[in-house]
């Protein structure tokens, strides 16, 4: 096992930054020289304008290559770092020693059982006298339990950093290399007027892009994939003001759901060349979203929508008005179909689509989101052989907003679908789903995570679609195969998640003839995903 000094590194951190900084200022000297060298009309000839052209195409982009890698090495340290403190401890002065805290490790098993041997031997008149030894152990315990928490979450560390230092140290050697090749094994002939360069140069470029496409994690293979699609990218600000890039797949002039390549744009997509990406402006990604829409399809996966579902998509008076509030919201403008990966809007306890919530079921709500991982759409679930039938007054409306439209024209899905309802919950349970009942409105769905099952809360007296509703959250969440936290900012997913859960409830009203719980159900979606995107109220 290892050993680290968290202090030693970022005190190496520390110099490897100010060892760059001096190197960027030599050869951003050095490619002056080199455009000056380049432009000298005063300088001619053959083997001058063969040099000239070598320089400007080979070391120029080897200095640019340098000047990347450089920064590229920084940022890898600093997220090992971050890391350390986020995943091990956050103290500046942490030292461990694997070996040591092996021994701890051990060391906990025999004060456990010191402890325990001590107590069992006290009557209940010798108990008092003893206390000190008992508290002794208590505390020593304590701290050694203390150690034994940091082993385990420093082998965790380690492991899921194997090979960075190795890795690191090739990085950086192979800069030394190119700087090396550029300061020193350039020469200059008076005689002739030439530069002349090492054999050594051809191969230090090649190791330094090698190690640099390796620290970048660029995968050939997918790089390969993604020339089956139209790459786009619209720059938008993010939530702190900085300039962010949102990356789309498109085919056939729809876009495509592809986790893998959508996770690889996001970490590499800054990488790409130029020419294999067209950038394009808000308003240009707005038209292809309503344009999507007046055919019936849904523009993030090309899933065409017929029939009545179809129909509300394309005419709905919901549709235009929110075109309108997208044309009003600039570069911040996501739409539906859209993923800002990189943006990090939360809800806040009190703003729920729940009804009332306590503040225990706030929490849970927003590490649903924080949890929330789904990409594309899960009809796996058929709607069974509904037929809901009307309970209560049968005039209604939907002047404000309302978390279950559909019990105020069913009511409850236990009167109105008692044998679907219980299916529907068994069915749930027995695949290791947490069905819990509630009885101040609460309605959500929280992902199965590392530590727990998945969730599903429903109010007692919620209809049958809200069930539903809530139902193929999981489904989703099967369908992904649990990813948990795996996208916990993709703004895109939500929505998806969303959608896919209301065309649900919007397929049950359609089939009971009931148009207006259709329309309005389409309308808290677009409140929903108003609220996701721009943390609009629901109400």
């Amino acid at each position: 096992m290892s050993r680290i000094d968290i202090g030693e590194i970022e005190s190496f951190l520390r110099t490897l930054t100010n060892s760059n900084a001096d190197a960027k200022i030599v050869l951003r000297d050095f490619q002056r020289t080199i455009n000056s060298y380049v432009g000298d009309k005063s300088l001619t000839g053959q083997a001058i304008d063969a040099s000239k052209a070598y320089f400007e195409t080979g070391y120029g982009q080897l200095c640019d290559a340098v000047l990347q890698a450089m920064d590229e090495s920084e940022q890898l340290l600093s997220k090992y770092i971050q890391d350390f403190y986020n995943q091990v401890s956050s103290a500046s002065d942490t030292r461990i020693d694997a070996d040591v805290l092996q021994q701890v490790a051990q060391e906990v098993q025999t004060l456990k059982r010191k402890k325990e041997e001590l107590q069992q031997s006290l009557s209940i008149g010798t108990a008092t006298l003893h206390q000190g030894q008992v508290q002794k152990f208590s505390m020593q315990l304590y701290d050694a339990m203390e150690e034994e928490q940091i082993l385990e979450k420093y082998l965790a560390f380690e492991q899921s950093h194997a090979h960075f230092f190795e890795s690191f140290g090739t990085l950086v050697h192979a800069i030394q290399r190119a700087i090396d090749q550029i300061l020193h094994q350039v020469n200059f002939s008076s005689q002739t007027g030439v530069y002349s360069f090492s054999i050594g140069f051809l191969p230090a470029m090649k190791d330094l892009n090698k190690e640099l496409q390796k620290a970048r994690k660029i995968n050939p293979k997918l790089e390969q994939e993604l020339d089956n699609y139209q790459v786009l990218a619209m720059v938008y600000k993010g939530k702190n003001g900085e300039p962010q890039i949102m990356w789309l797949l498109e085919k056939n002039g729809v876009g495509v759901s592809n986790s893998e390549l959508n996770q690889y744009l996001n970490r590499c997509g800054k990488y790409l060349d130029s020419s294999k990406y067209s950038i394009i402006t808000s308003d240009e990604l707005n038209r292809k979203i309503n344009r999507a829409w007046e055919d019936g399809v849904y523009y993030l996966t090309g899933e065409v929508y017929s029939g009545a579902t179809g129909s509300i998509l394309k005419a709905s008076a919901h549709v235009e008005e929110w075109k309108g509030k997208l044309d009003e919201s600039g570069l911040y403008d996501a739409v539906l179909g859209l993923g800002l990966s990189t943006a990090a809007i939360m809800y806040k306890n009190d703003i729920s689509s729940f009804g009332n919530m306590s503040s225990e079921d706030g929490i849970r709500y927003n590490q649903y989101w924080k949890d929330v991982a789904k990409n594309s759409s899960n009809q796996q679930s058929e709607l069974y052989n509904i037929n809901l039938q009307v309970v209560g007054k049968q005039e209604y409306s939907f002047d404000t907003y309302n978390a279950d439209p559909a019990r105020l024209v069913y009511g409850s899905g236990k009167n109105s679908n008692p044998v679907e309802w219980n299916e529907t919950i068994n069915n749930l349970k027995n695949q290791n789903v947490e069905v819990v009942m509630k009885e101040n409105g609460t309605m959500g769905y929280a992902p199965k995570t590392d530590f727990q099952q998945p969730q599903l809360n429903i109010d007692s007296k919620s209809s049958y679609s809200a069930l539903i509703h809530e139902q193929q959250h999981y489904l989703d969440d099967a369908a992904q195969g649990f990813k948990g936290n795996a996208f916990n900012f993709q703004i895109k997913n939500r929505v998806q998640l969303e959608f896919n859960a209301y065309m649900k409830e919007i397929q049950i009203a359609e089939r009971t003839g009931n148009r207006q719980l259709a329309n309005q159900l389409f309308e808290n979606y677009i409140r929903e995903r108003n609220q996701i995107i721009f943390g609009q109220s629901l109400h």
